[in-house]
């Protein structure tokens, strides 16, 4: 595909309270947005590199794209060179497939293959330091009309889901254990299993997919593998192997396309799929929700209104009664408002150059 711009803005953005993984504590999310043009036609793509999640961090995001952008002296920027499961690469895809949408005069959804209008909304809570503050995370988040909810986890699984469960009986719940577990831990992973959770992911570390497999066939908890699904030759990996539950694929890290590829091989071998999400902005979310509403994912994925974790929005994508609507307009089907104070870096190519 021919442009003729290209545009990258590097922001730095806050988020409405820090976010706390087993990995560590986020307070201000780093992202670039990608901005590729035929014309008035725009598509829009976002790096959301996140510590060992991505390839790469937000330095060599940017880097890899100028690059990519300079290699280009006629319009067509060539997506081959970048490193699988990068966010540079993953952006840069989003781009080029919502700027073909546009170019087509379609929304990303109907170009992806969506078969609904709506998927289901899912807030992400992160680490609590206790029950109390987990039940109140909870509890905006249920008042806000979220029906599904992904909790992070670190230890004791099955008190975290028995406390939710007790006091919100009625909504969905999903834990994210980072990789937290062991094998050591598999009686207290099999207790989940009285709570009637949506799934349990990435319970064990990477590397350890054949003991998530022989976890999964003695739970009756979905088991879901996300960070050991980093690139389409993983998804085949696992695939090859013992049988889970559910893949998460994360356009911010395989990129839109190489998640539906990822989808035909995983309903080829009957495994359900979820669309997971790293802290992007409404750009990278809208991307998620298109593919959310595709055949295959049938588990709920990681997509909160574009304002859930941010209180400035670059976009404006909503959860309604536990619903988000995919955008309908052409392309992404929003539009982008970019902060500038929040801008680091800037950069703008056009073709043919001056």
């Amino acid at each position: 595909m021919k442009l003729d711009a290209f545009d990258l803005v590097r922001l730095d953005l806050p988020l409405r309270q820090p976010f706390r993984t087993v990995d560590g504590e986020t307070a201000t999310r780093p992202v670039i947005l990608v901005r590729a043009a035929i014309g008035d036609r725009v598509g829009w793509g976002e790096a959301a590199p996140y510590p060992g999640h991505t390839s790469d961090s937000i330095d060599e995001a940017w880097h890899i794209l100028v690059a990519t952008a300079e290699r280009s002296t006629n319009g067509y920027v060539d997506i081959d060179p970048i490193a699988d499961g990068s966010s540079s690469r993953a952006a840069l895809d989003g781009a080029l497939v919502t700027l073909r949408s546009a170019v087509e005069g379609k929304p990303l959804g109907h170009t992806l293959g969506a078969t609904s209008l709506s998927v289901r909304a899912s807030a992400s809570i992160g680490l609590q330091p206790d029950a109390p503050s987990l039940l109140s995370s909870v509890g905006l988040a249920v008042d806000a009309g979220y029906r599904c909810l992904k909790v992070k986890v670190a230890h004791q699984p099955s008190a975290v889901a028995s406390v939710i469960r007790k006091h919100f009986p009625d909504i969905a719940i999903g834990l994210d254990a980072n990789g937290a577990f062991t094998p050591d831990d598999m009686s207290e992973l099999r207790a989940l299993d009285v709570s009637s959770i949506a799934f349990v992911e990435q319970p064990y570390p990477v590397g350890m997919e054949r003991e998530t497999a022989e976890l999964a066939a003695v739970l009756q908890t979905p088991v879901a593998l996300d960070e050991s699904i980093r690139s389409l030759t993983d998804v085949t990996k696992v695939l090859s192997g013992p049988p889970v539950d559910v893949l998460t694929v994360k356009p911010a890290r395989l990129g839109v396309t190489d998640c539906l590829r990822a989808r035909d091989l995983a309903v080829a071998d009957g495994v359900s799929l979820r669309v997971g999400g790293m802290l992007e902005t409404g750009v990278g979310r809208a991307i998620g929700a298109a593919l959310a509403a595709c055949e295959g994912f049938t588990v709920f994925g990681d997509l909160s209104a574009s304002g859930w974790h941010f209180p400035t929005e670059l976009t404006r994508l909503e959860q309604q009664s536990g619903l988000i609507e995919v955008p309908t307009g052409e392309g992404l089907g929003l539009d982008v408002t970019i902060d500038e104070s929040r801008v680091v870096d800037r950069a703008s190519y056009t073709w043919p150059q001056q």
